[in-house]
């Protein structure tokens, strides 16, 4: 039965999560994406459900925050997750995807649903119509961010940039450790690692360096070149040693969104100038002839003051069925853009069919970042990934954690009929 006709703005992780969601419930959806006929400079395909940068999801080896989102979301029945299934890349490890692959399946779900229909549009204005669900993620449109930043007196930015992707030919895979096909490492020793940190530290940056920030989570946002300020920082954020005696790791994933044969440096964000961007590369073991195929690039995320506007279920305060989700919402990553989906779908279902949707608790990782975007702040509100310390109560059996977390869904899933 079809309840309502809902507006979403924005075709990425979070936008496409929630058509397929809300349609799978028997919704009508509109869906408005601006591409193909625009972009952003972040983005290279037509289809949707593009992925920007990393195509890396979380750890499928060991409990981890992002770990513990990815079954909460799996469990309360995301669509986005059954498409991840089939795009995954052959990672022991981790779970990661093909982003070509991914965004097709996605495209060919949400162009075969009869209850959704795309308009390949600029939307400039936010619709007055309720339901609407604004989704149009960190690089949203200069159309419209003048409307955002009226009805939610302005919105906060940072600079953010992408990862570096090499052609696949030219390598010396001798020097590397074969994970899979998909997947290798490349070791560093302390002495390879320093000589890293020298060269990002000393580069010539395209635009004004971003600044050092300790705060938890959003330290993982930094390019390589802020972090190797620090000795040591670079290898605990980003290139996490993955062997006992490596100081720290270059994780080469294959993805085929920029040419079939290509592999994303994983974590490796810089803004660096590209002649240091080629020597940075050529001086990594096994890389010496590697073929740049996309530099690393600068671009500006904006996000809204979450805690000032949305409750815990993404809905604007005090306009009842306006929701903002995705990283728009200064949640930061994909795992967590489809996860706020599913918490305004949730939502949507919930008051079309007459009841009261209670914001999921914070012991689990969804309601935990559903507290984080709307609990007032005594700082500066900045975007976070998913923390164990953001969970309440706090619990240092992340199993137990987990545990009780998916005991709870299961009740949700079966009562409200997800």
């Amino acid at each position: 039965m079809i309840l309502e006709s809902i507006n979403i703005i924005g075709a990425g992780l979070a936008g496409c999560e929630a058509a397929l969601y809300l349609a799978k419930h028997g919704f009508s959806v509109r869906l408005y994406e601006m591409k193909p006929y625009k972009r952003s400079k972040a983005h290279t395909l037509n289809s949707y459900c593009e992925l920007v940068c990393n195509n890396l999801l979380c750890s499928n080896s060991k409990i981890t925050p992002l770990n513990m989102l990815y079954q909460e979301i799996s469990l309360l029945g995301s669509e986005v997750i059954k498409h991840i299934q089939l795009a995954r890349v052959n990672d022991m490890c981790n779970i990661a995807v093909d982003g070509l692959y991914l965004s097709q399946y996605v495209t060919k779900a949400l162009q075969e649903n009869p209850l959704i229909t795309v308009f390949n549009d600029e939307i400039t204005h936010i619709p007055s119509e309720r339901p609407t669900i604004i989704a149009t993620g960190p690089l949203t449109s200069d159309g419209l961010l003048p409307a955002l930043e009226k009805r939610f007196c302005g919105n906060l930015s940072f600079h953010d940039a992408n990862s570096i992707v090499i052609s696949a030919d030219g390598l010396d895979y001798s020097k590397m450790e074969k994970i899979s096909e998909d997947v290798y490492y490349i070791h560093l020793d302390e002495k390879e690692y320093t000589s890293l940190e020298i060269i990002a530290r000393n580069a010539e940056i395209a635009h004004a360096k971003t600044p050092y920030t300790d705060t938890n989570g959003f330290i993982q946002c930094l390019p390589v070149e802020t972090l190797a300020e620090s000795h040591g920082k670079l290898a605990k954020y980003k290139l996490f040693p993955q062997s006992k005696l490596a100081s720290a790791t270059i994780v080469l994933r294959r993805d085929s969104r920029f040419s079939s044969h290509t592999f994303v440096i994983s974590e490796f964000t810089t803004d660096m100038k590209h002649p240091w961007q080629d020597q940075i590369i050529h001086s990594i073991k096994g890389l010496s002839n590697a073929k740049i195929v996309r530099y690393g690039a600068y671009h500006e995320d904006t996000y809204i003051d979450a805690p000032k506007n949305l409750n815990e279920n993404y809905e604007v305060v005090g306009d009842s069925g306006l929701y903002v989700i995705g990283q728009l919402s200064g949640i930061d990553g994909y795992l967590p853009a489809i996860s706020s989906a599913v918490v305004a779908a949730r939502s949507i279902i919930g008051q079309q069919q007459g009841r009261i949707v209670n914001p999921l608790p914070a012991f689990t990782m969804i309601g935990a970042l559903g507290n984080y975007v709307s609990t007032k702040k005594e700082k500066k509100y900045e975007p976070m990934i998913p923390l164990f310390e953001m969970l309440s109560p706090k619990s240092d059996d992340y199993q137990a954690q987990l545990l009780k977390s998916l005991d709870y869904l299961k009740q949700i899933v079966k009562k409200e009929k997800l």
